[in-house]
């Protein structure tokens, strides 16, 4: 039987997805004690749906006597099969359709008795990009939009570890584990939720899962009768989570998370494409993050996440890839200052304007505020922890440095430029071999990160490890897309002279600690 028969007999009255009916079956068989690798009741049909093949005995004198003649023959007894259509095989498949409507009533009443029971005792964790209920009528940048929105939304909890969009954007396939994804993210819990919209209609499932051992600690399932728009679903789902996980919150956190940043849904629609093109974190994608974000703004001029997202833009452009900061400092000032006019508890934007003031202004007195100020806001800011611990190491602060970039890449463990921040503290602090392990982790996530193999060569030729050092010079030069012809004269000078031949051949200095320009708040 087909899943859509399936799901059309036993919720006939009620929207469910395909992930309700995969727990019931599931459920189902830990009742018969049936294994999925070697079903015996219920076999699985790829990307179909299921079919009973329990064995069937007709209790009858003629089947026993059929049974006795094949074996008097010689032959192995048999069980006949019924056709399909015989009323014994309606009546298993009927017992089937009853038992995962029981199974399915017992997984929706296990969703509602753990959110009735009160508060989930978790303390951390991940929101995934939401997936298609539909697999063929996907909406990434929609997906993407409300677990940002969402995860934007519970920042605003004191008590509770959200990692950051960032820390998630690659866990989007239709394929992904949400609990590995959970491992990998080190966080308690996972938010794995599905969404479909037809015009303004919207049709949601939502479930929390423990990380430790799968169990569902949280379900819901929201139709267009009680989701009637996007702004109405993000309320509802964050109110459901949060008071499964939170269940009484202070009033400013309360005020903040219902807060609703525009109501002009093609605004938001625009601002999701923004921010899903720029997590991509290529030049091109951040450019054009810029043009979705003014276009946010033009239906909507006071869409405060657009212009945040705008500064975080132009932030980026100037700090990692090769905008003139004479050009890109003032835009990205000017957008997070607009950012909070109209909305001064925005945390990302503090932290923007704090990164502006520092790299383009020099004024330190106010780039120290701005990034505090970010923090005081949202503590699971990794950004904001990361930005300040180069403030501190500037100034001359590399123990709270140090701890601010460890902290960043607690709250962040996948970005490879926080990651990158953290084994600059770990160098300025002269904590090499420390610094050599982070610098492999950052190869581990991006093995092409060629500043990452600069600065791990460096490091080794601080510790008279010169073959490695040069090896990992070579290798970021072969990843820049340089000529092959001057890196064998290289090796060639450094078989002939040694560390200092090769050195001398490239016209490299000392490496010790460098200018101020490397200590922006991108670096």
């Amino acid at each position: 039987m087909s899943k859509e028969r399936l799901i059309q007999s036993v919720w006939t009255d009620t929207f469910v997805s395909d992930d309700v009916l995969t727990r019931s079956i599931s459920e189902l068989r830990r009742v018969f004690g049936d294994d999925p690798k070697q079903s015996r009741f219920i076999q699985t049909i790829p990307k179909g749906g299921y079919r009973v093949i329990a064995q069937v005995v007709y209790d009858s004198p003629k089947a026993d006597a059929e049974t006795r003649m094949s074996a008097d023959d010689g032959h192995k007894p048999y069980k006949r099969r019924p056709r399909f259509g015989s009323p014994l095989l309606q009546l298993l498949t009927a017992m089937v359709l009853l038992g995962i409507a029981v199974a399915a009533f017992y997984v929706f009443n296990h969703g509602k008795h753990t959110e009735s029971q009160g508060a989930v005792r978790v303390r951390s964790i991940a929101v995934l990009p939401f997936k298609p209920l539909v697999a063929t009528s996907r909406d990434e940048s929609l997906e993407f939009g409300m677990a940002d929105s969402l995860i934007t939304r519970l920042g605003n909890l004191k008590q509770i570890i959200v990692r950051p969009i960032s820390a998630v954007r690659n866990y989007g396939g239709l394929d992904q584990d949400p609990v590995a994804a959970g491992h990998d993210l080190g966080v308690e819990a996972v938010l794995d939720a599905s969404i479909q919209t037809s015009g303004e209609k919207i049709r949601l499932s939502a479930r929390l899962l423990s990380v430790s051992d799968g169990s569902t600690l949280w379900a819901y399932q929201c139709d267009e009768q009680h989701c009637t728009d996007i702004f109405t679903t993000q309320d509802v789902i964050a109110e459901k989570i949060t008071g499964s996980l939170t269940p009484s919150l202070a009033r400013e956190e309360t005020r903040l998370l219902s807060k609703h940043y525009t109501d002009n849904r093609q605004a938001f629609q625009l601002y999701s494409i923004g921010r899903f093109i720029y997590n991509k974190w290529t030049p091109e994608g951040i450019k054009k993050s810029v043009e979705y974000y003014q276009k946010a703004i033009d239906l909507d001029p006071n869409y405060a996440l657009a212009y945040s997202g705008m500064a975080d833009s132009y932030n980026s452009l100037g700090s990692w890839f090769g905008e003139p900061v004479k050009e890109s400092g003032p835009k990205a000032k000017a957008a997070a200052m607009m950012a909070l006019k109209l909305d001064e508890t925005l945390a990302e934007a503090h932290a923007s304007l704090g990164k502006a003031k520092f790299l383009y202004d020099w004024d330190w007195a106010g780039a120290e505020q701005e990034l505090k100020r970010a923090i005081e806001l949202n503590p699971n800011c990794a950004e904001a922890h990361s930005a300040y611990s180069v403030y501190l190491s500037s100034i001359g602060r590399p123990e709270e440095a140090l701890a601010e970039a460890r902290r960043g890449q607690e709250l962040d463990p996948f970005s490879i430029f926080i990651n990158h921040r953290l084994e600059r503290r770990l160098y300025y602090a002269r904590q090499y071999d420390q610094a050599i392990k982070q610098c492999q982790k950052i190869l581990e996530i991006d093995p092409n990160f060629g500043r990452g193999r600069r600065n791990l060569a460096t490091i080794y030729l601080l510790k008279g490890m010169n073959d490695e050092a040069v090896a990992e010079f070579e290798m970021a030069d072969r990843l820049s897309g340089s000529d092959p012809e001057p890196g064998e004269a290289r090796l060639k000078a450094y078989k002939a002279g040694g560390i200092r031949g090769y050195l001398r051949w490239n016209g490299f200095k000392r490496p010790g600690r460098s200018t101020i320009a490397d200590s922006s708040p991108s670096r």
